[in-house]
């Protein structure tokens, strides 16, 4: 005989986290005379077999060291932390 029942004595799985694909950094000079950084990346949800684009840091920089930091910041963010779900 089978047991068809559901087991309520076990916990549900926990969410995995989404996992990242890849990476976009822009970087443009603008008429300000600064720099524009802009990092984005593309997360898969293997849930509902969707890609997930998000905006990790969107800053301007004075100089490529500020830039350099900027993307340093984000690439932290981006491997630390699951991105927001817009739907």
């Amino acid at each position: 005989m089978f047991d068809i029942r559901a087991r309520e004595d076990v916990p549900p799985a926990a969410p995995r986290p989404l996992a990242l694909q890849f990476l976009s950094i822009e970087v443009m000079p603008t008429t300000a005379g600064v720099l524009s950084v802009s990092v984005s990346g593309t997360y898969l949800d293997e849930r509902e077999l969707e890609f997930i684009n998000d905006e990790i840091e969107s800053t301007r920089a004075e100089s490529v060291e500020d830039v350099m930091l900027a993307i340093r910041r984000a690439l932290m963010a981006a491997f630390s932390a699951e991105p927001r779900k817009e739907h």
